[in-house]
Order: structure tokens, then sequence, then C-alpha cells
């Protein structure tokens, strides 16, 4: 073998060398694209949880609106006082700072709102772990709205009854989701048991 016979291999070698290069850099592969792949999938997974939130926000805010409006026309209708100015009991402290037999109903409605509202949260969030923080953002929003309708609430018993509707809200939520929770817990081992029992059968 004389020495351009070996110099024309490496050349040739180079060649292929440089080529393979040059097609890993125009079609990446293996780890890079792997990781790419990974990237797009936990980015498209946030954003897809984050409009999940939202909407059930969204939800919560709509049947806490709903239940309260129909828990005070309900109220009101039963005790035979007149049904008007409704946005106003919903949204103004003033009313909250009545003595009257029906500036006292407004309260008792949000306090029986609270319990509904509890059972939304089992309807929409499902989890023991995340009533507290819907729990206070849907109050928290209703606070926004007063504030914009009717101005900053200064009543202190406007402000004592909104704590008192975030704890029942929170603490009956939080249980009846654990409920559910340890439900499906133990549901899952008895459909194992009857699946192995049906195996052996």
């Amino acid at each position: 073998m004389n020495n351009s016979s070996v110099v024309a291999r490496y050349i040739e070698r180079f060649r292929i060398h440089r080529f393979s290069t040059y097609l890993s850099r125009l079609f990446p592969q293996g780890e890079n694209n792997d990781s790419r792949n990974v990237s797009s999938f936990y980015s498209s997974d946030n954003a897809a949880g984050s409009c999940k939130t939202l909407g059930q926000i969204c939800l919560l805010q709509l049947a806490f609106y709903l239940s309260i409006t129909a828990t005070l026309w309900l109220l009101l209708s039963m005790l035979g006082f007149p049904v008007e100015d409704l946005l106003g009991q919903l949204f103004s402290y003033q009313v909250w700072k009545s003595t009257t037999a029906q500036g006292f109903l407004v309260p008792c409605a949000y306090l029986f709102n609270s319990i509904w509202m509890a059972g939304w949260l089992l309807c929409i969030v499902k989890r023991a772990k995340k009533c507290l923080d819907f729990a206070v953002t849907m109050y928290l929003l209703h606070f926004v709205f007063c504030t914009v309708f009717y101005g900053f609430p200064y009543s202190w018993s406007w402000w004592l009854f909104l704590l008192l509707q975030v704890s029942i809200t929170t603490l009956l939520g939080e249980w009846l989701c654990m409920r559910r929770e340890l439900q499906e817990i133990l549901l899952v081992p008895c459909l194992r048991d009857e699946e192995e029992a049906g195996n052996i059968a």
C-alpha cells in the first residue's frame, strides 16, 4: 500500500465525518431533542393547569352570587319582606349597619350561603388542600366588588361576618373533600381485591 492510497483514505474519512456532523446539526436528535420535547410538554401542562384554575375561580364566583341571590330572595319572600334593591343588599355594607329585621336577614343569608359554598367547593375544586386558597380568593373578589360598587365597607359587623363565612366555607369544604378523598382511597383496594378474587375463581 503506497502513501497516496493512505492519504486518499484519510481524506475520504474526513469528508464522511464532516458530512455526518452537518446532518446531525441539521436534524438534531437524541438528548437535546428529548429535552426540548419534555420542556414543551411541561410548559403546555402548566398552561393547561393555569386555565383550569382560572375556570374554577370563575365558576365558584358565579356559584357564589347565584347562591346568595337565591338564598336572600327565599328568606325575604318567606318572611313577607319586599324583594327590592337586591343588588344593594348584596354589595352595600350599609345594610349591615341597619337594626331592622330586614337588615338582620342579610347576614343570615350570607351565613347560610357559606354552607352552600362548601358544597360548591366539593363539586368544583374537589381537593381539600385547595379549599382555603379558593375560599379566600372568592371572598376577596367579593370584597373588591363591594368596594367598587358601594365603597369600602367600614362596618365592623361586615368584616366579622366575612371572617365567619371564610371559616365556615373552608372548614366544611375541607371536611367534605377529605371524606370524598378517603372514599376514593378505600375504594381502590376493594376493587383490587375483587379483581384478584375473580382471577382466582
